[in-house]
């Protein structure tokens, strides 16, 4: 049922690793039940998702009523007693601002503002939970980003709504912006040791990678900056990385750039290794050098591969594959309508704009099983709970590697990796 209590910790994409374990693995890992946590914001309705079907477990139309269009970046607490997102307010200068609000899932009660103290701190970014459950971590900043305190955390008890924590953003190593004021935190990966946080910029792009401290909101220590981290990769709980990238050592199109390049391969990085500029090559399709989403499913036994078109490559296909531990690929075919939502301890699901229903896939073995659910959902399906996967994938053997192919001719381009790195490279030609 819904509302039995799980162990799960929060994921958030941001890939890090420290400078003396380089990636280890925080905490044990136990596989979470295959399920999905919805949450409706248009009707309060909060339910989870299996391959038999959807179960009810609260309603929360109070939320949806306090929150309407205002609510985002909703967010259930480990123990899924307290359901957190946030609202977009006005300020009394009629300045857009926004705020964390609590509500009580066993009740539905709704809703209590967490005050940061601190009236300059009069919008939010991102939040996340302690993994008890019993404390929140949120990321503010000020509308006025003149301020050397433009951007702090506050980690909050959820029992009382006090602040127990705060880190103000001049503390931090902003060398990244010339130790200019920094007007946001980023944040990950909250663990006994710390918070992984480096500067961030509300009205620009973060670095995508680089250097990052640890903050421990239990003593406030705060270290330097030599914990390294990539916004480009997607890590699982055993420390391993996938990322999806252009690499011009294998086919590709120097027509499929733009601001952001289509990927043609997957690479992966195992765990214990640091993090690379160009890690090793663990995916490539000659039928098909397009790229549109990799994501890792069924708890780490696999990365779901889904390719972009290949006349309009920067718009997804129907063509997807399951990449297995032994260089194994199952076809898949996705319909254009379905999005991905989660991934789950089995596998996946997705939601299909069409019909406003879910679909459940589960793999076993070299099997992927498509469920079609009776269930369907009003407006869009928020996913609220993020378990830490990659208990199933613990001590089994990594991905192939893919070797590019030998006769490969491209011609002048520019090469991206992920609009992140810019090199101008000249006409090669490698012959067999």
């Amino acid at each position: 049922m819904l509302w039995k209590k799980i162990a799960v910790l929060s994921l958030l994409a941001v890939s890090v690793q420290t400078a003396a374990t380089q990636d280890t693995t925080p905490t044990a890992l136990t596989v979470p039940f295959p399920e999905v946590v919805i949450y409706e914001p248009e009707t309060g309705a909060l339910y989870n998702i299996t391959a038999e079907g959807t179960q009810s477990g609260a309603n929360m139309s109070d939320v949806a009523a306090f929150a309407g269009q205002n609510g985002y970046n909703y967010m259930l607490s480990p123990d899924r007693a307290k359901l957190v997102f946030a609202h977009t307010e006005m300020t009394a200068d009629n300045m857009s601002a926004s705020a964390f609000y609590v509500a009580d899932v066993a009740t539905g009660a709704c809703c209590t503002k967490l005050d940061p103290q601190d009236a300059t701190m009069n919008s939010v970014m991102g939040g996340q939970f302690s993994d008890d459950g019993t404390q929140f971590l949120g990321s503010y900043f000020s509308n006025d980003f003149s301020k050397s305190n433009a951007g702090q955390l506050v980690v909050f008890d959820l029992a009382s709504g006090s602040v127990v924590a705060r880190l103000d953003g001049s503390r931090l190593d902003s060398t990244r912006f010339n130790n200019a004021p920094v007007p946001g935190i980023m944040f990950s990966d909250w663990t006994p040791q710390g918070v992984t946080v480096m500067p961030s910029c509300v009205g620009c792009e973060p670095p995508l990678e680089g250097m990052a401290q640890l903050w421990n909101p239990a003593d406030d220590s705060l270290s330097a900056a030599i914990i390294p981290y990539s916004l480009l990769d997607q890590k699982l709980g055993t420390g391993e990385r996938l990322r999806t990238t252009l690499d011009t050592t294998f086919p590709n199109n120097p027509d499929a750039v733009g601001m952001l390049p289509v990927p043609n391969v997957v690479t992966y990085t195992p765990p214990q290794v640091g993090i690379s500029e160009m890690p090793p090559v663990v995916y490539f399709n000659p039928d098909n050098i397009y790229i549109n989403q990799a994501i890792w499913v069924a708890d780490g036994l696999g990365i779901l591969v889904i390719h972009a078109d290949r006349a309009e490559f920067f718009m997804q296909s129907s063509e997807a594959y399951v990449l297995l531990r032994d260089g194994t690929k199952i076809p898949v075919m996705i319909p254009l309508t379905r999005q991905f939502l989660a991934a789950t301890s089995d596998g996946w699901v997705m939601s299909d704009q069409q019909t406003k229903g879910y679909i459940y896939y589960r793999l076993t073995g070299a099997t992927v099983e498509e469920i079609v659910l009776d269930a369907v959902y009003n407006g869009y399906p928020v996913v609220v709970e993020s378990p830490r996967f990659g208990a199933s994938a613990m001590n089994m053997p990594s991905f192939p590697l893919v070797t590019a192919p030998l006769q490969t001719t491209f011609s002048d381009r520019l090469v991206y990796e992920m609009g992140h790195h810019l090199i101008l490279s000249q006409s090669v030609e490698v012959l067999a």
